[in-house]
């Protein structure tokens, strides 16, 4: 079990890596305001999070700014109403 959330890992930071680049690209930022490093850190302090719903977070979160603009300044509260209606 420990290997696959290691693999997962690795594909999500590739993911986020190309996204990052793709959005630097994009906006002509060096940096991205709205990363997906800090929603996932958001994630991260609410430590039981399964393996599933990270990938539906990941989902939600690498595509849409917005999602990124809104996870971490929810409460902790409400982002796990939020998780759990994914």
């Amino acid at each position: 079990m420990d290997t696959y959330f290691e693999t997962a890992k690795e594909v999500m930071q590739a993911r986020l890596e190309k996204v990052n680049v793709k959005s630097a690209e994009s906006t002509g930022k060096s940096g991205e305001q709205f990363s997906v490093t800090e929603c996932i850190e958001a994630l991260e302090s609410l430590r039981d999070i399964d393996g599933n719903t990270f990938n539906k977070f990941m989902e939600r979160i690498v595509p849409c700014v917005e999602w990124r603009k809104t996870f971490p300044a929810m409460s902790e509260e409400r982002k796990r109403q939020w998780l759990g209606g994914l």
